[in-house]
């Protein structure tokens, strides 16, 4: 009450008509009596802790190259392995160094590296099991406390889920002791595994979407809390340089939704992790950057909020939810329903099995969106996402299938998209219009491609792919199958300094262009190498961001560049003038502003694609919204277009009449301007022969010309 009533005072001043603790008869006494409370008062309100909230570090073994750690069920201290130095370390529940014995594996030679990836206390025997890489073999050996080997039923090889895996973690089952647990971070996966190392049970990790979204899984331990078994482990996603939460997984790998946030502050490196009880206080002790120990409070809400919430934005700017509810129906459901906020004001009220919204209308730049979700009682924390609409503005992203994307073109008749492969022995991946992938291309003797664009008058008509190589001095044109159809063509950049640039084709003039790395100029050339010209657009500033990319409808180029760490994309002239549009793409997450977040783009539509190097990931995203469907002179929105449409855009015009149901629509001939011109050519048409609409039309479509000043 005290505490209470310390808030208002503070918050509100103190009620009107009503005198202050110095005013009171016995003031004195009373100010002793406060400040005395007041530090307990406080430490009170310290201790009433939130999920995710850090409690302490402790950095005793800072710069020991920690990877895992588990807690002894005897005594509740610690134990933690080095990944590289053979050391495993003994510590108190708090976090003093008790001792160290030598781990199994050892530290192999420089030479030959033994790399510890897992610690685990095994509670039946009293032991401890560490997993290290050998040799390009995964291996479990058995240490007791006082660091001496049991070879009764170990070393056991691991034989991992695919033949392309790395190993993280390891976990002991503690309702069933015959199994262990660990991750497989190269296809994201929580394993259990028997004794004799083999495969019993595998599962993606929740969330992984589309498959094979970079995740930050390196960390895995087992809990038992009423009586069940869960899974924890550390996980992130492209947008973030690290794990950005717990997530709390029932045995069958699934999430349950009582996840705990981790504090970008704590750094992008986290490793291993344990759940445990301190002081009578759940919490996860994680290994971060520099082998700092961090603990973390964990506390499981009820009800579980909505979790892996998504948003995303279409090609008309409006935005698209998606959840997984965590309801304690039988069906998983909230019984109560779901209330959703958009910047912090409730939009709707969902029944309780939504698992899916779209805002037609959302504002203009960053909107963020909350969801709690109820069991009849009160609602659930929220679940948040945000989202950027307009220019720039998050649409689909695709992981990229290869080593390191470098560049990517498309198709304008069939929509089809090709990315090169920098990390590859010349390899080019093609991607349908909805960014599925398709097939990997081989390009023989053209190692590590890097630009690449299309050329649709090439190979007699059917279409070509003109490729660069990451050396920056030649160019070789392929027909799309992968089969050269010349020799590879010297680029003589005028620096004289190799190039990584992005490739774009202007088919109008039929001319390539590059960036140019050293200078930031625009290059442009003929097929044959020849140098056209060079253009100093002085807007591709700050470290390489080398995407250039041909626009077919404005006759512009879109180029990137990076200010301040933010990676921008600016349209420019073929002079290489900015024409004053521009937008950043901070939505494609953190890692995109690294000095090698961002490589090559291409124009889509009304949409880029963007290559996100440091992610691997190919990212689409908007560069104006297309519009709603329309026919194009239906100005009276009835479907067709006829004299009533003509009388409509007249009135409009001159006798203040009602406007048109779409302005696009009104304009009749598609030159971007609503005027006489637009009633004058649909009565040609309707009446005298003339040229029909442009489209959309006769049917109802989205407007091809959408960059113009007009909207529906």
């Amino acid at each position: 009450m005290l505490r209470h009533h310390l808030w208002l005072w503070g918050s509100r001043g103190l009620p009107k008509g009503r005198l202050g603790p110095h005013s009171l008869p016995g003031a004195r006494p009373f100010k002793i009596l406060l400040a005395m409370l007041l530090p307990l008062l406080l430490w009170r309100s310290a201790a009433a802790q939130n999920n995710g909230d850090l409690l302490n570090t402790y950095t005793l073994l800072a710069g020991n190259d920690l990877i895992d750690l588990c807690q002894d069920s005897s005594d509740g201290s610690f134990w933690a392995a080095s990944q590289s130095n053979g050391k495993i370390y003994h510590l108190s529940m708090d976090f003093t160094l008790l001792g160290e014995i030598s781990n199994p594996h050892g530290k192999g030679t420089l030479l030959k590296p033994v790399l510890t990836r897992g610690l685990t206390f095994r509670a039946p025997t009293q032991t401890l099991l560490a997993m290290a890489l050998k040799e390009g073999k995964f291996e479990v050996r058995e240490v007791t406390r006082s660091g001496i080997e049991l070879t009764t039923e170990f070393p056991k090889t691991i034989t991992p889920p695919t033949g392309q895996s790395d190993l993280y973690g390891l976990a002991w089952d503690r309702l069933n002791n015959q199994f262990f647990w660990y991750v497989d971070d190269t296809n994201d996966l929580v394993v259990r595994s028997n004794l004799s190392g083999n495969v019993a049970f595998s599962q993606p990790f929740p969330g992984d979407t589309p498959p094979e979204t970079r995740l930050y899984g390196r960390g895995i331990d087992f809990s038992v809390e009423g009586g069940l078994g869960y899974l924890y482990i550390t996980y992130g996603n492209i947008f973030t340089l690290g794990p950005s939460q717990i997530r709390r997984l029932a045995l069958n790998g699934l999430a349950t939704g009582a996840d705990t946030p981790i504090a970008a502050s704590l750094g992008p490196t986290i490793r291993g992790l344990v759940s445990a009880q301190l002081a009578g206080n759940d919490v996860v002790v994680l290994i971060g950057e520099g082998s700092n120990l961090h603990v973390i409070q964990r506390k499981i809400p009820n009800p579980i909020p909505p979790s892996d919430l998504q948003c995303t934005i279409d090609p008309n700017n409006h935005v698209a939810l998606a959840w997984k509810n965590n309801g304690t129906s039988s069906e998983g459901l909230y019984a109560g329903g779901i209330a959703l906020a958009r910047n912090d004001t409730l939009l709707a009220t969902l029944p309780g099995g939504s698992t899916k919204y779209l805002d037609p209308e959302p504002p203009e730049g960053t909107v963020v969106y909350s969801l709690r979700g109820s069991n009849f009682g009160p609602f659930s924390p929220e679940a948040v996402c945000s989202v950027k609409t307009g220019s720039g503005g998050l649409m689909k992203w695709q992981p990229f299938p290869g080593a390191k994307i470098f560049d990517l073109c498309r198709n304008p008749s069939s929509g089809d998209v090709y990315a090169t492969d920098q990390g590859s022995d010349g390899k080019v991946y093609r991607f349908d219009r909805s960014l599925n992938f398709i097939e990997a291309i081989s390009l023989p003797n053209w190692a590590h491609p890097s630009g690449i664009a299309f050329i649709p008058e090439g190979n007699n008509g059917q279409g070509s792919l003109m490729v660069t190589r990451t050396d920056g001095v030649l160019m070789k044109e392929f027909d799309l199958a992968g089969n050269p159809l010349e020799a590879g063509i010297p680029m003589n950049p005028p620096s004289g300094t190799p190039v990584l640039s992005g490739l774009t084709y202007n088919p109008d003039d039929q001319e390539l262009v590059y960036i140019d790395e050293p200078t930031h100029n625009l290059i442009t050339i003929d097929r044959n190498g020849n140098l056209l010209r060079v253009d100093k657009p002085n807007v591709i500033t700050g470290p390489p961001a080398h995407g250039i990319a041909y626009d077919l409808l404005t006759r512009n180029f879109y180029a990137t560049f990076q200010l301040e760490g933010t990676v921008f994309v600016r349209e420019i002239y073929s002079s290489g003038a900015p024409t004053g549009f521009n937008f950043d793409l901070t939505p494609l997450g953190a890692s995109i502003s690294l000095p090698v977040g961002v490589n090559g783009i291409e124009v889509a539509d009304n949409t880029l694609l963007v290559c996100g190097l440091s992610t691997n990931t190919l990212f689409q995203v908007l560069i104006v919204p297309q519009g709603q469907p329309f026919v194009r002179s239906d100005a009276t929105g009835n479907g067709e277009a006829d004299i009533s449409d003509a009388v409509r855009i007249a009135e409009y015009l001159f006798v203040k009449g009602l406007a048109p149901s779409c302005m696009d629509a009104a304009d009749s001939n598609d030159d971007g301007v609503i005027d006489i011109s637009d009633p004058v050519y649909l009565l040609f048409y309707l009446f005298l022969g003339g040229s029909p609409p442009p489209a959309p039309f006769p049917k109802a479509g989205t407007d091809p010309t959408y960059l113009d000043n007009l909207s529906c």
